[in-house]
């Protein structure tokens, strides 16, 4: 998984509480600011995420431990997925 500081091409901005710029101009806070930065990206990124299909990942679970994907055609498919992926 790559994780970019940009969604949709527009580059993330770390967004900042008045109360945190105060602290940290102070000298003080400095940790604290840097890591609601660092979850306000990490959050921007989730939300930009899908959401999970519960039902799917149940499913090729077990096709995973049927074996069903031990071919090389399954293989050969999933090679190509990856080449071709953006």
């Amino acid at each position: 998984m790559q994780i970019n500081n940009h969604i949709n091409g527009a580059p993330l901005t770390p967004q900042r509480r008045p109360e945190d710029v105060g602290s940290a101009a102070a000298g003080g806070g400095k940790a604290e600011a840097a890591a609601d930065v660092t979850t306000s990206i990490a959050l921007r990124e989730l939300q930009g995420l899908p959401e999970t299909r519960a039902d799917l990942v149940a499913r090729v679970r077990q096709r995973l431990q049927a074996g069903e994907y031990l071919t090389r055609d399954a293989a050969s498919s999933t090679a190509s997925a990856l080449l071709n992926a953006n």
